[in-house]
């Protein structure tokens, strides 16, 4: 199970990013990742190393939201460019072999949704 490693990634990243953004750190709701096909993540296996490893964290109760990218590839014989639906990987258009994977193995933090703060002064507006 790579989840629980990949997870515990994911979760020193955010938190590090989460402590650039102030003391005490703004209430994430969302961690986006993009993962690329070929890391073969098994999204339901992540979601919970996630909320395992997140418990009692900043990061507790923010939601897992996974952006998949498919494999994709350029061919060295014909230069079709495109995306594969499964291994193995030949070229479409003239079948061969001869294919450089460009996209698939990508594993990143993408972004992090946190919650709108409005800080008010005693009158009610909005500072």
């Amino acid at each position: 199970m790579h989840e629980f490693a990949i997870a515990e990634g994911l979760v020193k990243i955010a938190q590090e990013e989460l402590r650039k953004l102030g003391d005490p750190p703004p209430k994430p709701l969302a961690v986006h990742i993009a993962a690329g096909a070929l890391n073969q993540i098994v999204k339901e296996s992540l979601d919970l190393a996630f909320e395992t490893l997140t418990a009692d964290t900043p990061l507790a109760g923010a939601c897992l939201v996974l952006r998949l990218i498919p494999a994709g590839g350029v061919c060295a014989k014909c230069g079709w460019e495109g995306s594969f639906p499964k291994p193995p990987f030949f070229c479409p258009k003239c079948e061969s072999a001869r294919v450089t994977l460009t996209s698939g193995r990508e594993l990143y933090l993408e972004s992090l949704e946190i919650e709108d703060v409005l800080t008010v002064d005693q009158t009610g507006s909005v500072l």
